[in-house]
């Protein structure tokens, strides 16, 4: 599916991106762009966010989402 929509995901980053700006501290939309950056291959947004989880954010990334994301293990290098 990520090739269908990969074509797209420039455009639809920037449109979200002018709606509304990037979280500057953390809330319910971090994790998303965490995982939307990693998935469309960002890496200024994703160490962006990866940061703000870092430094406020006091649940684990585990518990934040879950088992069954495969971003998790990937993160921690594990």
């Amino acid at each position: 599916m990520l090739e269908a929509v990969e074509l797209f995901s420039d455009l639809w980053i920037d449109n979200v991106k002018n709606e509304e700006p990037m979280p500057e501290s953390f809330t319910d939309d971090v994790p998303p762009w965490l995982v939307i950056s990693w998935v469309f291959q960002k890496p200024e947004v994703f160490k962006a966010m990866f940061r703000i989880i870092e430094q406020e954010c006091d649940e684990r990334l585990e518990d934040m989402f879950g088992d069954d994301l495969p971003v998790v293990p990937f993160i921690l290098g594990q």
